[in-house]
């Protein structure tokens, strides 16, 4: 008879993981949702381009390709601190409502510009350059950024649930503690994304040709 394998509980920090989405399932919906469409409106935005708008893009994309290759330790330091402060700004105003609110503003404007840009390359660049270029500068990063700040706008939507409904000092305190970690995390993962987009990003971009 074959022995049976012992039974492996799933890692405390996955356990902690599927709770805290089950938990919040529909704010990360909502978010989600949000997201989502403002990239097709991106998408749909893009296509009131004209012909010398086209050729401006074109010109754009080679210049800065041309900026980033030559400088990339300056573009890393100056990507980094744009998404740090994002991430701390995105921290503050999820301690209130209104802040909220804010956040989620950031997150359709993140959407829209990621659908106008990704539209726009593949209009000016082609199809299948187009669609390599968008993997290579954009679709890899964005795997973390755009998680990241969805992450931190649901926590602080758990954050406003919890103090509406138990205004206890002590509650309020340790979701506060909760809502700052789960930042801190999503600060790390904007900073390395900033690298994916300087270093790997920077590499397949130099294997595809513009022009």
């Amino acid at each position: 008879m074959k022995r049976r394998k012992p039974y492996k509980r799933p890692s405390k920090i996955r356990e902690i993981i599927i709770l805290h989405v089950r938990n919040n399932f529909n704010s990360y919906l909502i978010a989600c949702i949000i997201f989502l469409v403002s990239v097709a409106l991106g998408v749909v935005f893009i296509n009131n381009i004209s012909d010398m708008q086209t050729q401006d893009l074109k010109d754009y994309l080679l210049t800065k390709l041309k900026s980033v290759q030559t400088n990339e330790a300056t573009y890393l330091k100056d990507l980094i601190i744009e998404n740090s402060l994002l991430i701390i700004l995105m921290w503050l105003l999820g301690l209130s409502m209104i802040g909220i609110i804010i956040n989620y503003l950031i997150i359709i404007f993140k959407g829209f510009c990621l659908g106008y840009t990704a539209a726009a390359i593949a209009l000016t660049l082609g199809t299948w350059k187009g669609i390599s270029y968008i993997f290579a500068s954009i679709f890899i990063q964005n795997l973390l950024f755009i998680p990241a700040i969805i992450i931190v706008t649901t926590s602080g939507m758990r954050f406003f649930k919890l103090v509406i409904q138990d205004r206890r000092k002590e509650n309020i305190l340790l979701e506060g503690i909760r809502h700052t970690l789960i930042s801190s995390g999503m600060l790390l993962v904007v900073i390395l994304s900033a690298f994916l987009e300087i270093y790997q990003s920077g590499q397949l971009i130099k294997l595809i040709k513009i022009c």
